[in-house]
């Protein structure tokens, strides 16, 4: 109620009384005019005791409504803080799990980068090597698992530990050798296999084994979907040599194995730069019979594997068709524990289409790689026509590989095949050029 009001209720007051005073000697004449202004008077007092009265009333139930207000204010406040103290704990142990969490990747790549770095050195025989780099990936090891939080000059997961990647070397490289290193020319080609297992303990030991990635497109628009991921070694003067140089000697000398691991980790560290970038490219990794058969590194590889399920969106392990048949029943089950986490298997270098596509969908196979040659001559028996319709059936797909020509990918089409790769579509090339750059 604003101060005219006030006015206007006291005016209406003074008005009645004085109606009244005037009224009563009217009415009763034998009232004098002094009574009536009496009476007036009374009336008056009793309309201000009674407006005053009410005014306290407003003024405490607005001050009461004030102190309801202040209370709830106070308690939206509380529960204000509340929520505030709640979100900062589970902020905190968020923190603490992605802390832990980063904290044990980077041990266990340590430890992937100790088996390796110990597969290297057993076949070079350089002992002290292993016993230096061993005592600072230790060091290291222990370091990040006290420490809560990286530095912004620490390690971090993907930037390889020791082994820097071999895509930062090339980085200072000249432009043409860079995209297209180096090779030998036929008067250059290393002779000796004794020279050849030289250069190769060389390349480990000084991180001259570099990653190569080969789209894999879906036809017919030739669209780069995934990569398949191949090493490539360089010796002292930055030439290439290639695997039909080396890998029948790195086989003889157990040297496949330490390649196929360092392949992993190279690809593992290119798609931890690779981040939320492009997150339906995947790539395909080969898995050797060796690396699967090595009872030191297989069960740290499952191991990481399954302490990092965020790569089962990236990475699909691949393996050839001999060593598919000849899995053991130990192997199937570890590889069977990553399929259920999400990790994915393909099947490559098959020489029969005598196989059962049920069988490969069980242990959670998703795609077969296929030559040209034989997707074209066809043999076993699912004819090569209809093997495309056999693997959908059970959400596999079909990949055509060794894609050369032009008249060889027209018959493919013809085939209905969704996936192509080979030379036709691009030929490997060093990580950088690829998965960023596009």
């Amino acid at each position: 109620m604003n101060f005219l009001t006030h006015i206007l209720l006291v005016v209406s007051y003074a008005v009645i009384a004085l109606f009244v005073a005037v009224v009563i000697p009217e009415l009763w004449t034998e009232r004098s005019a002094a009574e009536g202004a009496f009476a007036g008077a009374i009336v008056f007092f009793i309309a201000a005791q009674l407006h005053h009265i009410y005014i306290r009333r407003l003024e405490a139930e607005d001050g009461n409504h004030r102190l309801l207000a202040l209370h709830q204010d106070y308690q939206a406040s509380l529960e204000a803080l509340e929520d505030a103290q709640q979100e900062i704990s589970q902020l905190k142990s968020m923190v603490d799990k992605t802390t832990h969490h980063n904290s044990a990747e980077i041990i266990a790549e340590m430890r992937m980068l100790q088996t390796l770095l110990k597969q290297v050195v057993d076949k070079s025989g350089k002992h002290t090597l292993i016993a230096d780099t061993e005592q600072r990936l230790s060091d290291f090891a222990g370091q990040v698992g006290d420490s809560s939080v990286q530095g912004p000059g620490g390690v971090h997961a993907d930037d390889g530990g020791v082994f820097a990647p071999a895509t930062r070397q090339m980085a200072g490289m000249p432009e043409g050798e860079r995209t297209g290193a180096r090779h030998l020319t036929s008067h250059e080609r290393v002779h000796g296999e004794e020279e050849i297992l030289h250069i190769m303990h060389n390349a480990l030991e000084e991180n001259r084994v570099d990653l190569y990635l080969q789209p894999i497109v879906s036809l017919p628009t030739r669209k780069t979907l995934y990569y398949e991921a191949f090493s490539r070694v360089r010796d002292e003067e930055g030439r290439v040599i290639f695997p039909n140089q080396y890998l029948h000697l790195a086989e003889d000398s157990g040297l496949v194995g330490t390649l196929d691991n360092l392949l992993l980790f190279r690809c593992i560290q290119v798609i931890r730069r690779l981040g939320p970038r492009r997150p339906n490219v995947r790539f395909f990794c080969n898995i050797s019979s060796v690396s699967v058969h090595d009872k030191e590194f297989f069960p740290q590889f499952i191991d990481f594997m399954l302490n990092n399920i965020e790569l089962a969106d990236r990475l699909v392990f691949e393996f050839s068709q001999a060593d598919v048949m000849r899995q053991s029943p130990n192997i199937g089950r570890s590889l069977g524990s990553l399929g259920r986490r999400g990790f994915q298997f393909s099947m490559d270098r098959v020489l029969s289409l005598d196989f059962n596509p049920a069988d490969l969908a069980e242990r959670y196979f998703r795609y077969v790689k296929v030559g040209t040659d034989l997707l074209l001559e066809g043999g076993g028996d699912v004819a090569s026509g209809d093997l495309k319709e056999a693997l959908g059936r059970y959400d596999i797909d079909l990949i055509a590989e060794k894609v050369e020509e032009e008249k060889d990918l027209i018959e493919v089409l013809d085939m209905n095949v969704d996936y192509g790769q080979g030379f036709l579509f691009g030929e490997p090339r060093p990580s950088t050029d690829n998965p960023a750059g596009e």
